[in-house]
This record gives structure tokens, C-alpha cells and sequence, in this order.
């Protein structure tokens, strides 16, 4: 009896730990978009990949070249 009872209490315990974590958790808001707030590549993307401005987009096209910052052809 005692060991049903303290399993019971064990399950009780963590089924209510589990259903307060449920219900607290909200919906992370961690980046956003690739437009709000505006990622390196967007920003590239948007002063040309082929000619950037910025030492930052230089430096993207220089590591790994154009391809990661134009629109994929239709």
C-alpha cells in the first residue's frame, strides 16, 4: 500500500509540474523575421550583393560569395 500510494504521489507531482510548465510557457520571441530586425543577409540583399557597401556585406560575399545573399531564381 505504501508504495502505491507514494507512486501515486510521485505521478501526481510531476503531472502537475508538467501541466504548470505548459500553461507559463508563452511563445518565444527570440529574432523575429528577416526583415524585423533586418538579418545580415536581408541587408546585403538589399545594397546588392554584387557591390556591397558595408564592411559587414563585404566580408559575408568574401567568406561564402553572392549565392547566400540573392533572391533564388523563379
Amino acid at each position: 500500500m505504501f508504495r502505491s500510494r507514494r507512486a501515486r504521489t510521485v505521478a501526481a507531482v510531476g503531472g502537475l509540474t508538467i501541466l504548470a510548465s505548459v500553461a507559463l510557457v508563452s511563445q518565444a520571441g527570440a529574432h523575429g523575421s528577416m526583415q524585423s530586425p533586418v538579418s545580415r543577409t536581408y541587408a546585403c540583399f538589399l545594397e546588392g550583393p554584387e557591390s556591397p557597401d558595408t564592411d559587414a556585406c563585404r566580408a559575408a560575399v568574401a567568406a561564402g560569395g553572392t549565392q547566400g545573399v540573392q533572391l533564388p531564381a523563379d
